[in-house]
């Protein structure tokens, strides 16, 4: 019992320190690379000005404005709440197709590459706010991989038992019988 109130202690000061201390100077970082990239992509469309495609711009612009400030709510539950707006609403999963094609037809390498550093980021965010969570998740990920080895190898076996069945003959089926008899 000793032991579990410890290892509840530690686990209570790794998650406070993981999340109070570490977790802010990520998200941080991963706002200033942001910033880099949303002015990497300011400064190509003041010098490209008439040249560029303004959509695309628009676009990939306004998405990093609108991350900039959120990436603390990138969690499984707003990815979950996306899956099912995407998969439910064909409002908001046109609007995303189309943003994002806009995006990917409009030839400007930079403006390309922009969205998928960005979106790069906000992968790395999403990861860091569930880092702690992983600490969590291990021993239900490792019973979950031991009991499907376990079905795994019982399945098999009950496959190879089945398969000797049906191509016994009467006779074999009749000493497999007398087999589990003795064995009993």
């Amino acid at each position: 019992m000793a032991t579990f109130i410890i290892a509840l202690a530690v686990l209570a000061l790794a998650h406070f320190i993981y999340d109070g201390i570490l977790l802010p100077s990520l998200r941080f970082k991963t706002r200033n690379d942001l910033f880099s990239v949303r002015d990497e992509v300011r400064n190509h469309y003041i010098e490209n000005k008439g040249k560029i495609n303004q959509k695309a711009f628009n676009v990939v612009h306004d998405g990093i404005t609108r991350t900039l400030n959120k990436l603390h709510l990138l969690s499984p539950s707003m990815l979950a709440a996306a899956e099912q707006e995407y998969k439910h609403n064909k409002e908001f999963r046109k609007t995303v197709d189309s943003r994002s094609e806009i995006i990917d037809s409009c030839g400007d390498e930079l403006l390309i590459n922009s969205k998928i550093n960005a979106n790069n980021l906000l992968d790395k965010a999403f990861l860091s706010n569930i880092g702690m969570w992983m600490v969590y998740l291990v021993p239900f990920v490792v019973v979950s991989m031991i009991f499907k080895g376990i079905e795994n190898f019982i399945v098999s076996k009950i496959k190879k038992f089945a398969n000797e069945i049906i191509s016994s003959t009467q006779a074999g089926f009749v000493n497999l019988e007398n087999k589990q008899m003795q064995l009993a």
